[in-house]
């Protein structure tokens, strides 16, 4: 037994058993203050770790949420761009459509048929007729268009907001993990640490 330095820096321990000598009032070896800190060191990197991956996490979702609202936007101008489109297209086609007119009328004119009455007037309410319906064709192509621009990126935004809730979720379990395990650290530390007084 010594009551000097023995292993260069314990004071009044048992050299032999490596235990607080009687009557000196005990304390930590090297090995058991190194056991206790590093049980401290390993609950704190737990929750450090458990925190930045779930802020990390966390951080993704909200740029696929910002993502997902930019492409429903787009979608959006995309639709209306279809819808404007058409409406060129239609105001081009009528004109196409008065300009044949004006030439039957004029034509049958030469040739002093009436123009309001029989294969005259025939032949312009044909031209008027295939005139409407290229309209609403072109109409309802721009619609589907616009439509299908609209239910891609509602489509898009709900997957991206299930994933998003899935993502948080699991940022959330990460944490909770983290902190168990941190909390399992120190209780490991305390015990470590009782059992040296």
């Amino acid at each position: 037994m010594s009551y000097g330095y023995s292993n260069g820096w314990q004071v009044g321990m048992d050299t032999t058993i490596n235990k607080p000598a009687a009557g000196t009032g005990g304390g930590l070896s090297f090995d058991q203050g190194v056991a206790v800190s590093m049980g401290a060191l390993s609950a704190l990197a737990s929750i450090g770790s458990a925190y930045a991956q779930s802020q990390a996490m966390r951080a993704k979702a909200s740029f696929d949420d910002k993502m997902a609202e930019i492409n429903m936007r787009f979608s959006d101008l995309r639709g209306a761009d279809a819808l404007a489109r058409a409406e060129k297209d239609v105001r081009r086609r009528r004109v196409e459509a008065k300009k044949t007119i004006g030439s039957q009328r004029a034509s049958f004119g030469a040739q002093g048929i009436a123009l309001n009455d029989g294969t005259a007037l025939e032949a312009q309410e044909e031209t008027a007729a295939f005139a409407a319906s290229d309209v609403l064709t072109i109409r309802n192509n721009a619609w589907r268009e616009a439509w299908g621009y609209k239910v891609a990126a509602f489509t898009g935004q709900t997957a991206t907001m299930m994933e998003s809730s899935g993502i948080r979720f699991s940022a959330g379990q990460t944490l909770l993990t983290g902190g168990i395990n941190a909390a399992r650290d120190i209780a490991s530390a305390a015990r470590e640490y009782r059992r040296t007084r």
